[in-house]
């Protein structure tokens, strides 16, 4: 991460922080448990950075955080004007490669309590998404489950998809969800079967007009393609990528590019900024993710899924109610 980058992950744990919770009950928590999940996030790759200049002092600043007794699973989010106040002084202190000053200026923005050990880290992600009652929790365990494979913790994540399927996932939800699982499976060794899941995941997209168009309108997740990629598998990449072409075919031009750069034995870049990765940013997927959990509070199995214009409809209806700040959430 170069300085440009840094301005931009402080920027956007920013926004995360300054995000407001929708007046829905159900949406509140929900949004409330993606804050502090991708709040995380966005501490680490704040802290990624620092942690390259000054790798045993943040190091040790760590440790000290994480053995501080005064840490708490239940505790949230610093508040905006604290981030806000610190910002500057961050900024100031890595110009100048002060590296007392960085420690505090990351301290007083929350970095380290937010960095905390992988085992803190998920109990006080447990603990936000255990507010969340009945069928949205499925939003934050799906997320969960991506979160810990992406850090590695193939036990966990194995186990809140276990627990995602209790919650009856439809088909955006399953996409990610056979993610994770062949995630887990490659990292057990299990290559066939992760190659099987990176099939499965796009096939569930495609069972009927409701799931197009409730997978369309999510960013595709990459994160199992690119591990099998790492693995050598080119076809089953490139066969993935073909389907999710006809799926998310405002991504058209860019998976072609993604294909090309593949057959001629080159890495393609699936951090290029486009409208998935537009898509993808923690503000966005928050306020989409939120809406969603308000449509789960309902019954799967009393959905009409023949009438998907008037579904198409609602979410419209609903995600032009969102922009403008009618179900709460600011700054859309």
């Amino acid at each position: 991460m170069n300085a440009e980058e840094l301005n931009c992950e402080i920027c956007r744990f920013q926004e995360i922080v300054g995000l407001c919770p929708p007046e829905h009950a159900a949406g509140t928590r929900v949004a409330l448990a993606l804050r502090e999940l991708y709040g995380m996030k966005s501490a680490a790759a704040i802290l990624s950075y620092v942690r390259v200049l000054f790798p045993n002092e943040i190091e040790s600043a760590l440790s000290l955080a994480s053995g501080d007794d005064q840490f708490s699973l239940g505790s949230r989010l610093p508040t905006l004007s604290t981030v806000q106040d610190a910002i500057p002084k961050l900024l100031d202190a890595v110009a100048h490669k002060e590296v007392n000053r960085i420690v505090r200026s990351l301290d007083e923005m929350g970095i380290f309590a937010l960095c905390s050990t992988l085992g803190r880290q998920f109990g006080r992600l447990e603990s936000c998404m255990g507010l969340v009652i009945g069928r949205a929790r499925l939003i934050p365990l799906v997320e969960l489950a991506i979160f810990a494979a992406e850090l590695g913790a193939y036990d966990r994540a194995a186990s809140y998809i276990a627990d995602a399927q209790a919650f009856a996932p439809e088909p955006p939800e399953l996409h990610d969800v056979r993610t994770v699982a062949g995630l887990v499976a490659l990292a057990a060794g299990q290559v066939e079967e992760a190659k099987k899941y990176l099939a499965d995941s796009v096939r569930v997209c495609r069972e009927d007009e409701y799931a197009r168009l409730m997978c369309s309108i999510r960013p595709f997740n990459l994160m199992l393609a690119e591990k099998l990629l790492e693995h050598g598998e080119k076809a089953a990449v490139l066969k993935y990528l073909e389907e999710c072409q006809r799926l998310w075919s405002y991504a058209t031009r860019q998976i072609s590019s993604w294909i090309y750069a593949i057959q001629h034995g080159q890495k393609p870049d699936f951090l290029a900024p486009g409208i998935r990765t537009s898509m993808d940013k923690p503000t966005a997927k928050i306020h989409d993710l939120t809406i969603r959990s308000v449509f789960l509070t309902e019954n799967p199995d009393e959905r009409n899924h023949a009438d998907v214009g008037e579904l198409r409809a609602r979410y419209k209806r609903d995600v032009a109610a969102a922009i403008k700040g009618k179900l709460g959430m600011q700054k859309n």
